[in-house]
């Protein structure tokens, strides 16, 4: 969006945000941030409480306990971004509020949060598929 599609309802145009007309806000962004955000709030909270469980069980001589733990950890890591994601999500979508900084701190969360969502399926997928092996040629 440019400028000119964001207006001033009723207020100081140094000190009021730039609101979107009505036909550009996103209602069903809106319910899917709120959604979305409110699920990875779950999601955070069954990972910690996994991790309490598989933590203290981690030793250095242990690698399959350390690379549980070590899952559970980036799990409740990349559900913290995600919900600040979602949440920052919600200003332009719910509030009609053309903020650029909303969307840009949006768009940089979600990008950690994916990235350590990637690393928490990497530790998993060695802990759920085994380690490979050199083959026997």
């Amino acid at each position: 969006k440019n400028a000119s599609n964001y207006t001033h309802e009723g207020g100081d145009e140094e000190t009021d945000p730039p609101t979107l007309p009505h036909s550009d806000r996103d209602t069903f962004g809106c319910v899917v941030n709120n959604f979305a955000g409110f699920f990875y709030l779950n999601q955070a909270s069954l990972s910690i409480a996994q991790s309490v469980i598989d933590c203290p069980q981690a030793t250095s001589e242990d690698r399959q306990t350390e690379r549980v733990c070590a899952a559970d950890i980036l799990g409740v890591i990349q559900s913290f971004w995600n919900i600040a994601a979602y949440v920052a999500g919600l200003v332009p979508s719910c509030g009609g509020i053309a903020a650029t900084e909303a969307v840009c701190a949006n768009n940089i969360m979600a990008w950690v949060g994916s990235f350590a969502e990637l690393l928490q399926g990497l530790v998993s997928i060695f802990q759920s598929c085994g380690l490979l092996g050199t083959p026997d040629v």
